[in-house]
């Protein structure tokens, strides 16, 4: 059997997420992007950087960073009511990082948009061991409560939603690291 092996061409570089946006709360932020896909629809990214600063632009070598596991969003908590913060994602592929995503995207933390509120209450049947998000989410953006010690039912309202259509959502961030993922 004759077998004949060449190199491959040189794969591309990993490329920035796409259309990155972001949304505040008290003390928190909310990032979503969209991952960089290949022609066949394949995510190419192994993990994602968000770097996040009070000035812009933000510069990845000084900014903070917050690295995350295959998801395309990440709740960020901690940080000062009525500081702007400005955000840029990465992609990170086979150990090489992507350029910054343009443009960066920036939210006043704390900062409400429209003069509705949203309240509700959430039962779940466990010991919560992290804190819960709950919100609304439709086309004027997303709009959340974070709760740090959460007991069941809790309770939560969300003001400053604009008028609209929304889906809502609450869930507990059982591992704390700011994504929704397995366990969750």
């Amino acid at each position: 059997q004759n077998i004949t092996i060449s190199d491959p061409s040189t794969a591309p570089g990993p490329t920035a997420p796409t259309s990155v946006r972001a949304a505040a709360a008290n003390d928190s932020a909310f990032i979503q992007w969209n991952p960089p896909k290949d022609a066949s629809g394949a995510v190419l990214a192994d993990s994602y950087n968000v770097y996040y600063d009070t000035s812009s632009p933000v510069n990845p070598s000084t900014a903070t960073r917050k690295t995350v596991q295959t998801k395309s969003h990440l709740f960020l908590d901690g940080l000062t009511d009525g500081s702007t913060c400005y955000f840029v994602v990465t992609s990170v592929l086979g150990g090489a990082e992507s350029p910054a995503s343009t443009p960066e995207v920036s939210v006043t933390v704390g900062a409400t948009m429209g003069s509705n509120t949203v309240s509700g209450a959430v039962s779940f049947p466990v010991k919560a061991t992290g804190p819960m998000y709950a919100g609304v989410s439709g086309p004027s953006g997303t709009f959340f409560q974070r709760i740090d010690k959460p007991v069941g039912p809790q309770s939560y309202s969300v003001s400053g939603v604009p008028n609209g259509t929304y889906l809502t959502f609450a869930f507990i961030d059982s591992n704390n690291d700011g994504v929704i993922d397995t366990g969750d």
